[in-house]
Formats: structure tokens, C-alpha cells, sequence
């Protein structure tokens, strides 16, 4: 909602002015004003079997709306099982009002949080239990053809096949094994190993977007206007390759036009569905083009024998005769039931945490992420990684923090508000497709890939867990404890913080 209030304070100003007005704020201001990402709090119950079978939950999720509710749930109710079948579940939501800017929607709204809260209750019914977290994941993940609670259907499941590849790939159970020799030989340095799944369910009911292609007649150039916002995320790339795929004409001449107001009415772009619904809009306008074309080009009396030539000899001859070469495309696609398809993918992350000061290191990040046939694989990649170091972020170090009087953000610059840098990034940092998928639904078979990454984050904060719990074992502390999210520094030190008589020289 801050850039709403920037906007219309901007033109205000330009309007009383009449000349162009550009506001600049200080970050403590940007800070102080502008909403973040809801704070949830989760009270459950959870049943386990002695074979690791989750049984049932009772969970009740609070959300800290803010002063006023908005985008509070997200996809929370549609994402609290993520990856396992629980044949019995009673959740329930409830908006909590504070005295704090109203928070609102932030990548993978809804799903991040409902994510993160069934490992937490998973790995807690694991420990009761005496089993193996990861034995539990695996004893209640869903298989093809399964139904979830609120009624899907998954037909493409393809998360036992991610699970499978990923321990392959990441050599899993050796990197566990490793740990705990680690963790037995070093007093003050511990590691741990974590891997957690995801289901990621991608809706379009509601979307719009729209695209529109034109030729140039004279030098066969391509200009492609869309509904959505390059915001770094490789909109414009995809758009522009699935027209050039689609013309047949080489990707040098496309150009695509800043986003403006030249296709009103679009939804925003979010919910990771903004670059396939807008590619699969230039998509169409794109073939239709190319029926047109092709009619010509049949017609053309010596088409030459190189591709470049032959596109601008077409475009030439379609232009003197009289033909649109414009062609425009609306999207509004409607979704079968909850969702159109689910992203699915999973990562093992190991951590290295140093017991005396509560810092740690990410060493090794491994994800297996099922992109269908994926329009651009480095493109998709950079989605992967940068989404999960977010998330990282989110659930290692970005902690906020409020004056309780007034709600004003304390955590208002970068000496308070710390999110990931250079050397939070993991050290040896992997990315697989899975091999063999192809999406039905999707654009020439993708798969939307900004967010179900971003879910995947938690295992970094799992597997720091782990570490905590080894060092508190080695000081003869068993049980359950409690790690609020975020896990700073502060938090991880004050769990693992030795007694005095400890702190001796061996």
C-alpha cells in the first residue's frame, strides 16, 4: 500500500504544479510507513501413530492485520496440509487488529506462512514421537491421484519424484551422517541438516492480461506491448521469446515497450502468474499473426533461403498488401476447480552454527524443483535462488520490531533491520530441474516459478534448529524448545547459551 500513497501524493503535487513531480523518501521513512508482511502466530494440536503417521490437526492461525485487514489470509487455508496426506483437519483463521500499519500481501502471501507452520508441527510430532523428522515426511507425502482437504485433485504429482532425486543429488543421508561425526568432535561448533518439501498450488481465476504484437512492414521489427511489470523476474525475456518461437522470426528484432497504461484494466503482477499468463497472451496474438503470414509467405514468388531474409521479405510483402500486422490478445483464463496446476520442489540445506555467538553459515544448498518445461532455464534459476535467499532472510534475520504505545516500526534502517547479504548467501548453492515434466496447463509446458521456491527456505531454518538441538544435548539439555522465526542471532545464542562452569579450556 506505500506505493499507493506515494503515487497519489506525486500527483497531487504534479497537479497543483502543473510540471512533472518525482518524491524521493528517506529509507527510515519508506520504512515507517508502508505495511510489511503479516506476523503469524500457530496453536495446535497434532497426532502422530508409532509408524509416523500424522493422524489429525487442530490448528488455529493468528494473523496481526494491522490497523486495518487487508490481503490477510492469502492462500493460507489452501496450503496448511503443503506436501502430506492428514486424513482429519480443523484449522481455523483468525485476524488479530493492532495499532500498526496495516500489513499486506508479500511474495508467496498466505502459502510461506501455512508452509512453514505444518514442518514446524511435523517436526514437533517427529520428536515426540522418538522418529526421524525426515522418516515422518516421507511416511505422509502425498502421491498422484490423492485429493487434498479442501478438494484438489492431484493428478501431476510430482513431489515423490522430487523427494527422490533431491536425496540423490544432495547425497541427503551421507550429509547427515557427516553432521554428526562433525557435531561429535566440536564443542563449539555445531551442523545441521534439514529438507523440506513444498506443494505450491498456482490459481488464475480473476487474472487478467492482455498483449499486443506489431510488425513493422519495412525492416520486419517486432513490438510487443503487455499488461504486465518487468520488475527483474524475466517477464519481458519470456514474452519475447515465446513471440519470436511463435513468428519464426529472429529474437534480435523483438522489442518489448515499457509497461504503461496502453493495456488498461490488467490485474497487478503477482502471484508468480504475471510472466506466464502475459507470455501466454503475446503467445496468441503471435500465432494469429502467424496464420496470417504464412498465407503470404506461400504466395511469395522466390522466398529466399535464409530465415532472417525470408521474415522481412513476408513482412514487406504483407505491408504492401494491405495487411494487419497488428493483433492483439485479452487473457482472462478461468480455473477448474482451486487451482490450475501445483508447483512442487524441495531443498536440503546444512548449516554450520557457532555455539558461542549464535552466528551461523548456510555451507551447502541443494533444490530440486519440478518447472515443468521451463521457457528459460537461467531465468527460471535466478527466480530459484533469489526467492529462496528472501525467504532466508525472512526467516533467519528480519526481525521487526514495534513501539507498543504508538505501533511506529523501531526496526526503520539498516542498523536495525538486517536482511540477507553477500555472505548469507550459501556457500556451495545447486539448482536441478526435474527431468521429464511437462505442465498441460502451462505456457508451452511451464510451470510458474517465483514463489514455491521462496517456501523451500525453511530448511535452512530447520536445519539450524538441528544444530541448537546438538548443542544443547551436549550440555545434557533434552526436549522440546521453542525458535520464535525469525532466528537471529540473539534468539539462536540465548539456546544455545552454556552455563559458566562450561566455558573451560579442555
Amino acid at each position: 500500500m506505500g506505493a499507493t500513497q506515494v503515487a497519489v501524493a506525486t500527483a497531487l503535487a504534479a497537479a497543483k504544479m502543473n510540471r512533472p513531480v518525482k518524491l524521493r523518501m528517506k529509507l527510515a521513512t519508506n520504512m515507517e510507513m508502508k505495511g510489511k508482511r503479516h506476523p503469524w502466530q500457530l496453536n495446535y494440536r497434532i497426532g502422530i501413530n508409532k509408524d509416523g503417521v500424522l493422524t489429525g490437526v487442530d490448528a488455529q492461525y493468528y494473523n496481526a492485520a494491522g490497523h486495518v485487514a487487508a490481503d490477510a489470509f492469502g492462500s493460507l487455508e489452501v496450503a496448511v496440509d503443503n506436501c502430506y496426506n492428514i486424513p482429519a483437519w480443523s484449522a481455523k483463521g483468525f485476524m488479530v487488529k493492532t495499532n500498526a500499519a496495516m500489513n499486506t500481501a508479500c511474495r508467496a502471501p498466505g502459502f510461506a506462512p501455512a508452509i512453514f507452520c505444518m514442518e514446524t508441527m511435523l517436526e514437533h510430532a517427529a520428536e515426540a514421537a522418538g522418529l526421524d523428522p525426515h522418516a515422518v515426511r516421507m511416511t505422509n507425502l502425498y502421491k498422484g491421484g490423492e485429493t487434498t482437504p479442501y478438494g484438489v485433485d492431484l493428478t501431476y504429482c510430482t513431489i515423490p519424484r522430487v523427494m527422490d532425486e533431491l536425496m540423490k543429488k544432495s547425497d541427503f543421508d551421507t550429509l547427515r551422517a557427516e553432521a554428526k561425526i562433525f557435531n561429535e568432535a566440536n564443542r563449539w561448533r555445531k551442523k545441521g541438516v534439514a529438507l523440506t518439501p513444498v506443494k505450491y498450488g498456482i490459481g488464475w481465476t480473476g487474472a487478467n492480461y492482455g498483449a499486443k504484437v506489431d510488425i513493422v512492414g519495412g525492416d520486419g521489427s517486432v513490438m510487443i506491448t503487455h499488461s504486465g511489470v518487468e520488475m527483474g523476474q524475466g517477464i519481458n525475456t519470456k514474452v519475447a521469446q515465446v513471440v519470436a518461437s511463435a513468428l519464426r522470426c529472429p529474437i534480435s528484432l523483438i522489442t518489448v515497450k515499457p509497461t504503461s497504461s496502453d493495456i488498461p484494466n490488467a490485474i497487478c503482477t503477482g502471484g508468480s502468474i504475471g510472466s506466464g499468463l502475459n507470455s501466454a497472451a503475446a503467445l496468441e496474438a503471435a500465432k494469429r499473426l502467424r496464420t496470417r503470414l504464412d498465407v503470404i509467405q506461400n504466395l511469395l514468388p522466390s522466398p529466399p533461403s535464409d530465415a532472417e531474409e525470408l521474415w522481412v521479405a513476408v513482412c514487406n510483402s504483407a505491408a504492401a498488401g494491405g495487411a494487419s500486422l497488428s493483433e492483439m490478445y485479452w487473457n482472462a483464463p478461468l480455473t477448474k476447480g482451486m487451482f490450475a496446476y501445483n508447483s512442487y520442489c524441495a531443498a536440503v540445506s546444512e548449516v554450520e552454527l557457532d555455539v558461542l555467538t549464535g552466528e551461523h553459515v548456510v555451507n551447502k544448498v541443494h533444490i530440486v524443483f519440478d518447472c515443468g518445461t521451463s521457457l528459460n532455464p537461467e531465468v527460471d534459476a535466478g527466480q530459484v535462488t533469489g526467492g529462496f535467499v528472501m525467504a532466508q532472510g525472512w526467516l533467519t534475520s528480519e526481525e521487526l520490531r514495534y513501539d507498543s504505545s504508538t505501533g511506529a516500526v523501531t526496526t526503520n534502517g539498516t542498523w536495525e533491520y538486517k536482511p540477507p547479504q553477500a555472505c548469507d548467501i550459501p556457500v556451495d548453492f545447486k539448482v536441478d530441474f526435474l527431468d521429464n515434466t511437462y505442465n498441460p496447463k502451462g505456457v508451452d509446458g511451464s510451470k510458474a516459478s517465483g514463489e514455491p521456491p521462496f517456501c523451500t527456505a525453511a530448511s535452512v531454518f530447520f536445519a539450524l534448529k538441528h544444530a541448537i538441538k546438538a548443542a544443547r544435548q551436549e550440555q545434557g539439555i533434552d526436549g522440546h524448545f521453542f525458535l520464535e522465526a525469525p532466528a537471529t542471532v540473539a534468539r539462536v545464542a540465548s539456546l544455545c547459551a552454556p552455563s559458566a562452569d562450561k566455558l573451560k579450556l579442555r
